[in-house]
């Protein structure tokens, strides 16, 4: 009944990118992500695709479109970013080392505190073996044992280690170990 309903109910952030896609000036199967208003006022994101359809002489005659409501999903998204952003935060103002490590020992996380207490940067010690990197062999074992202990679920609480900084001294550390998991519970990391 209204050829133009969907440029009225489009948010007018998007309704540009929208006129030109009607126009044939867009990149057809490939998915958009735009907001459509509401008759409440709020916003509705919305994913779609659209084909465009030609007449014999080459002419757009018509765009069919699958369009769906994405909107809890874009909520989702930005809970998740701004729950990154708070730990990212936590992490890089706590006053503690913090330092995260893959399945495979690969430290993915070294937090400022870390930096300062140990002496290296950042950019130098991210995807290096950690056992490797701080620990005299014969303290690697015992430290690889509780690192296992912790993917295997059990949280660890007061492991002491000696921990060889930038400058080959030796400093004694006391950490709280907790395993990271994935979206199946399986433990994939650990933070120390």
């Amino acid at each position: 009944a209204d050829p133009e309903l969907l440029l009225k109910i489009v948010h007018p952030v998007d309704r540009e990118r929208l006129r030109t896609s009607f126009q044939g000036k867009s990149d057809f199967h490939e998915r958009a992500t735009l907001r459509w208003v509401h008759k409440d006022g709020s916003p509705v994101w919305i994913e779609r695709v659209n084909v465009p359809i030609y007449d014999e002489e080459g002419t757009l005659v018509v765009i069919e479109g699958i369009a769906r409501d994405v909107t809890e999903r874009r909520r989702s998204e930005k809970q998740l970013r701004a729950s990154e952003a708070r730990f990212r935060s936590l992490v890089e103002t706590a006053p503690s080392a913090i330092i995260g490590l893959g399945e495979n020992g690969q430290i993915f996380e070294f937090n400022p505190e870390a930096e300062r207490v140990l002496g290296y940067k950042r950019e130098e010690i991210v995807g290096k073996n950690y056992l490797d990197s701080f620990f005299s062999a014969e303290v690697r074992d015992s430290v690889s044992a509780v690192i296992k202990k912790s993917l295997e679920g059990q949280p660890i609480r007061g492991f002491e280690s000696p921990i060889q900084g930038a400058d080959g001294r030796e400093r004694f550390f006391l950490w709280n170990i907790n395993s990271l998991q994935d979206d199946q519970n399986q433990a994939k990391a650990v933070i120390l």
